[in-house]
């Protein structure tokens, strides 16, 4: 197996970035200023598609530093589940499998223009500095399955793709994908589509338009859509069956534009449905940030079959496990942490907080963003996002990995990319790696 040098610091060519909130809310930037300050108006997510970036620090691909470290800072080898970590950041259009002290040992490229030359689905296409993969699922074979985005557009979903280990495009879908892709137990890809629309809301007049609407999409191994569930019309549905519906009304009439908000599509395994009441195996776990929600929604019945609230707030990436408990990134964190994250497991039969990590002295943080997976070992790997850092904390809540962002602007150092996500494999869940 080849190896090429640790990742480096060095200057990245994207130029200083930011997190676009704090950013606007600090300069008032002309026009999306309005935009954010009004939580995502109507009228904003229509006034994005014509801002034309002049300022890069005014995307949310990079973050104020707040390490300078670079790399695997800390490995306990007794403690940590060994294996090969599939990172994504948001300094460019890449992924990259590390080894447990942060070599690089394999890497996949794909800019949104290569993948698609012609691209008739986005009506006004960023720059490549503002375009990055948002999410990206690494399998046995060395392919991935990529959501791109491109920040300064509305939508800002641009397409999902499939990428073999030497970053040639097997297949795309034209459609406005975000946030997430994953795939389930049945082989099958679940992700995420958003749309700009002007549609009435029945039983909902009141809703300001235009808004985004947003939809739980499947499709087979080769990229054929299998199914297309309107998460909005399958809430409304919902909560108008059990005569609910000005409760649905008081989730979304302060969300103007982005009701929803989805975040997370996952396949519901057999181990959980089977310890979760109303649950049932085959049904999507979507997470609903903008309601702090989660729910199962029907793929077959387009229905939504279960909905949850707990103690987290705007939350994202609950994985279902097969003790039939939920774990959580409570990104606000305001009921448990005091205004900071956290990972949680939660028991969504009992209402019990059965293990939550907040960090050391709360420096543990990330406003959005930011995903977890459980370890074979009991462990969890932990993408802080806003961090720019990856951590492994056992059980006890110990520290035993950690790598931070060698993605950093040069020459201060004043900001750094952020992590998307990233998943540990075992070597023998890689085979590819046998033939580089």
């Amino acid at each position: 197996m080849k190896s090429n040098a640790i990742l480096a610091i060095g200057a990245v060519g994207i130029g200083l970035s930011f997190a676009a909130g704090a950013v606007v809310s600090e300069f008032q930037l002309s026009p999306i200023y309005g935009f954010f300050s009004q939580a995502f108006s109507a009228a904003g997510a229509l006034k994005v598609k014509t801002f034309e970036y002049n300022k890069k620090r005014s995307t949310d691909l990079w973050t104020k530093t707040r390490r300078t470290a670079a790399g695997v800072v800390l490995w306990n080898k007794d403690k940590a589940y060994k294996g090969y970590t599939f990172l994504v950041s948001g300094h460019a259009q890449e992924a990259y499998l590390l080894d447990m002290k942060g070599r690089t040992v394999h890497k996949w490229a794909m800019p949104f223009r290569k993948a698609w030359p012609s691209h008739p689905h986005i009506k006004r296409l960023v720059g490549d500095a503002y375009m990055a993969w948002r999410q990206a699922v690494l399998l046995p074979n060395g392919d991935v399955i990529v959501v791109f985005i491109g920040q300064g557009a509305a939508p800002w979903g641009y397409g999902l793709a499939r990428i073999d280990k030497d970053s040639n495009v097997l297949w795309t879908v034209d459609d406005y994908f975000h946030h997430d892709v994953t795939l389930g137990e049945d082989g099958n890809i679940y992700t995420l589509v958003h749309r700009v629309s002007k549609k009435d809301i029945p039983g909902l007049p009141e809703v300001r338009q235009p808004y985004f609407r947003d939809y739980a999409v499947v499709y087979s191994p080769d990229g054929k859509e299998l199914y297309r569930i309107d998460l909005l019309d399958a809430l409304v549905k919902r909560f108008t069956q059990t005569g609910e519906e000005e409760k649905l009304y008081s989730f979304i009439h302060r969300r103007n534009g982005d009701f929803l908000h989805t975040n997370t599509a996952k396949y519901i395994p057999e181990s959980f449905a089977d310890k979760v009441p109303g649950v049932e195996p085959g049904q999507i776990l979507v997470s609903f940030r903008s309601l702090s929600m989660i729910a199962a929604v029907d793929p077959r019945t387009q229905s939504v079959g279960w909905t949850l609230l707990g103690p987290w707030k705007r939350q994202h990436d609950p994985d279902p496990l097969p003790n039939g408990n939920l774990l959580v990134f409570d990104n606000v964190g305001r009921r448990l942490v005091g205004g900071k994250s956290a990972i949680m497991e939660y028991n969504p039969v009992t209402g019990d907080v059965e293990w939550l990590y907040a960090g050391a002295e709360q420096d543990f943080d990330s406003n959005i963003r930011g995903v977890q997976q459980k370890l074979p070992n009991g462990n969890v790997l932990v993408t802080e996002t806003q961090g720019g850092r990856v951590l492994e904390i056992t059980r006890d809540k110990e520290l035993v990995w950690e790598w931070d962002s060698p993605f950093k602007s040069a020459p201060d150092m004043e900001y750094t990319a952020v992590v998307m996500g990233a998943t540990r494999f075992a070597e023998e869940e890689l085979p590819f790696l046998e033939g580089l």
